[in-house]
């Protein structure tokens, strides 16, 4: 570090204290803000306060001014009404480093603890929804639990009452209490779907908003139901990510049971059906999910699927490794489909459109291409005839990839229009369909000549897997294009991973020959095309041996939150340990992510002492809350009914970056403090600004004052600094000779011992002093040696 210093600051141990007493950031991040709600009179309806979740980066009301939305649950913190009162709170950023009050809803009556929220726009009307669930209580909330969904007003405000109040069918008796939400359209159908989790009776419930948009009269349509597959502790959690890669989106929640997760998935329009269900996959610890933002699925390996971290209840990281997904790393393949995909003397078993088979050919090998040159015109007979004689060495002939036998598809010279395709495929229909939902691969070799124009005028092949319904209802395709190769006269392997969609009944796979207008012709070669079905593939293979113990962060968590908080394209992982009081990150530094040693793990806030604080679910800021370019972590206290205590916390990060003017204690690890200090103008004018090393600690004069000994690397020397505890400085007490030398710098590195045994410490350095080159020795007040 002090080699970027230009002058030198040297530092010993004191408490410290942040924006709030007892509170302490660390590892880069400084403690922006400290929300305190006791006294205000929008939580004068709480008997006690604690947050309980939190979602950070918003914009609602786009004025640029980013939000934070937090529930306050006065259930669960010391000296709460159990049940008791919840409520829902939104303030904005002041671009300054504070937030003001927005909106607030607090329930009319009291409740269950833990309730979800959410925010969308479920209805695609341009107004977001906050949406708020509150657990019944039987004999308290009988008509005032279930889901509030506030939606904006066209001023971009949020109404004071609910717009609407969902209660999914049920009374208080049924005890569905709403603790976590996704929404996303799962079935592919158009229409985003609300998924609700109830931990009070484990299920899980998808319904479909009302298609005329929302009034106090709205209801939903229940799509599904689950009551059966969610086994054992409560249900908080769940996210909606198509992990597999075969286009259909699966739910994954997660049981608390010992780290147990249910993955379901559409099948269909308002259909949907259990995948896996994994129960129990670490027996000891009881492990569970407690975010309030979804799972934390990341390309952590780099093989283009993905994969996911788990930070648990126990304390410790799990990662989980995709070996289901649809690519062609993790695909086990059948035997070939197709007959006669590498042309071997006829186009048998192939179509064509337009049909007949138009400006393709079929290539041997030994076909030419390109013909020899002409060297001369001779006569060569009696009669004075010429005969043309060509260098055929010079030649191109064409060589399939395999066997003998390839394709050769070219541009229709006589059509008209724009993007014209030249289509040759099999087709699989009939007596030998692909069911839908089937998934496979199909493979080619591809090859451009030189000698062809198809990578100059805008020309392209397309490999493509096309979908059609009865009456050749255009379905849709996969596909992947090509153009002219940089190694031309090399053949290409192409693989294309493609899945049957709902209601096709024709499959075609093949190549085609698209032109962006009628002079675009050009030409390529395709042999060897295959169609294998995959098996082995989809979240139904998911095993327990897909998931690792990675490390442990804590004794427990509450809580946690991913994203790249650096900027470095390095994930954090950023957890809260409960009652443990402090905040940990893990940032992931590439390799292998099921080691510990590719972690680098720091605390990044704590709080010790009474009284106690339990920090529960935090958020990532999605985007910069103040204005300062760095992203925050908003943390959340449901322990906070001491008058002292805050409810939220607002951490920024602020890369360590030394402040040169001098005391900068917002940097320092929590509990220490910059306690004396000593600038290059307090040495010489000849103090360099390039400091190597330091080392303290000694008292070589004896006088009870402790001395610092830095090497000054340009100025060829070292300087004795003495701490004065009096003054918080350190004084310079001796400098060892400036030399001439015609070395370069020097010295990086000093001792201190007694060598002799005389009861005084010397200090050794190597030096390049010209005609004196080696280690000098001196002895406290009297130069001694030189070797």
């Amino acid at each position: 570090m002090f080699k970027k210093l230009i002058s030198i600051i040297l530092f010993v141990s004191l408490q410290s204290a942040l924006v709030a007493d007892g509170y302490n950031a660390g590892g880069d991040f400084t403690l922006d803000n400290a929300l305190n709600f006791h006294g205000d009179l929008n939580f004068s309806q709480f008997t006690a306060l604690g947050a309980q979740s939190v979602l950070a980066g918003m914009d609602f009301d786009g004025d640029g001014k980013k939000e934070i939305l937090f529930t306050i649950d006065e259930t669960l913190p010391p000296g709460g009404a159990d049940p008791g009162k919840l409520g829902i709170f939104l303030y904005e950023a002041d671009g300054s480093g504070g937030y003001n009050h927005v909106w607030h809803f607090v329930t009319p009556d009291p409740g269950n603890s833990l309730p979800a929220m959410f925010h969308a726009d479920i209805d695609n009307d341009g107004l977001q929804e906050i949406y708020f669930g509150v657990p019944p209580a039987v004999g308290y909330n009988e008509g005032s639990w279930g889901t509030y969904i506030f939606e904006q007003n066209a001023d971009s405000t949020f109404p004071g009452t609910a717009t609407v109040l969902y209660q999914y069918g049920m009374t208080t008796a049924d005890n569905f209490r709403p603790a976590g939400y996704e929404i996303y359209d799962l079935d592919g159908d158009g229409i985003k779907e609300l998924c609700t989790v109830d931990r009070g009776v484990r299920r899980l419930s998808i319904v479909e908003p009302p298609s005329t948009g929302f009034d106090n009269l709205s209801t939903f349509t229940s799509e599904y139901l689950d009551t059966l597959d969610l086994n054992g502790g409560s249900l908080y959690n769940l996210d909606a990510v198509d992990f597999d890669g075969d286009g259909k989106y699966e739910l994954w929640v997660n049981t608390w049971n010992n780290f147990s997760m249910t993955v379901f998935e559409a099948t269909g329009t308002d259909a949907y059906s259990v995948e896996s269900k994994m129960d129990q996959l670490y027996t000891t610890g009881d492990a569970a999910s407690f975010r309030r933002n979804g799972f934390a699925f990341y390309d952590a390996d780099g093989d283009m699927d993905l994969d996911a971290w788990f930070p648990m209840t126990d304390g410790k990281l799990y990662y989980l490794e995709n070996t289901v997904s649809f690519t062609v790393d993790d695909v086990s393949l059948g035997t070939n489909q197709v007959t006669n995909g590498g042309l071997e003397d006829s186009t048998s078993g192939w179509d064509f459109f337009p049909s007949p088979m138009t400006n393709m050919e079929l290539m041997s090998t030994g076909d030419t291409l390109l013909p020899g040159i002409i060297t001369s015109t001779a006569d060569t007979t009696s009669t004075g005839a010429d005969t043309t004689l060509y260098d055929t060495s010079a030649a191109v002939l064409f060589t399939a990839h395999a066997g003998t036998g390839a394709l050769k598809v070219s541009g229709l010279s006589t059509a008209s229009g724009t993007n014209i395709e030249n289509n040759a495929f099999f087709t699989f229909a009939d007596t030998d369909p692909i069911a839908p939902g089937t998934q496979f691969v199909i493979s080619a070799e591809f090859l451009h000549s030189s000698v062809d124009s198809f990578s100059t005028l805008g020309a392209h092949g397309t490999f493509f897997a096309k979908y059609f319904a009865p009456g050749w209802a255009w379905l849709g395709m996969n596909s992947t294009n090509f153009q002219g190769s940089t190694s031309e006269d090399t053949w290409h392997h192409l693989d294309v991973l493609c899945t049957v969609p709902a209601g096709a009944t024709v499959v075609q796979v093949g190549v085609m020959h698209v032109q962006p207008t009628d002079t675009s012709l050009g030409s390529f070669y395709v042999d060897d095309l295959e169609v294998k079905l995959a098996d082995s593939l989809g979240v139904d293979f998911l095993a327990a041996d897909d998931f690792s113990e990675v490390l442990t962060f804590g004794t427990r968590n509450r809580g946690s939150d991913m994203g790249d908080i650096d900027g470095d394209g390095k994930m954090d992982i950023i957890a809260t340990t409960g009652t443990g009081e402090t905040v940990v990150r893990m940032e992931f530094m590439g390799g292998d992510p099921a080691s510990a040693s590719r972690y680098e793990v720091s605390t990044i806030f704590e709080s010790k002492g009474a009284p106690a604080d339990r920090y529960y679910p935090l958020d990532i800021s999605e985007s910069d809350l103040d204005g300062d370019g760095n992203l925050e972590v908003v943390l959340t206290n449901l322990y906070a009914s001491n008058a002292t205590q805050p409810q939220i916390f607002v951490l920024d990060y602020d890369k360590f970056s030394f402040d040169k003017g001098g005391d900068n204690p917002e940097h320092l690890a929590p509990n220490w403090s910059v306690a004396a200090m000593s600038y290059g103008a307090d040495v010489d004018s000849v103090f360099g600004h390039d400091a190597r090393t330091v080392i303290g600690g000694m008292d070589m004069d004896g006088d009870g004052k402790k001395e610092v000994i830095c090497n000054d690397y340009t100025g060829r020397r070292v300087v004795v600094f003495e701490y004065d505890a009096a003054n918080n400085a350190f004084d310079v007490v001796w400098t060892s000779p400036v030399i001439t030398t015609h070395y370069a710098y020097n010295p990086r590195t000093m001792a201190v011992g007694d060598l002799d045994g005389d009861g005084r410490q010397e200090i050794v350095f190597p030096s390049r002093l010209e005609h004196s080159e080696g280690h000098h020795i001196n002895q406290w007040d009297s130069p001694l040696a030189e070797i």
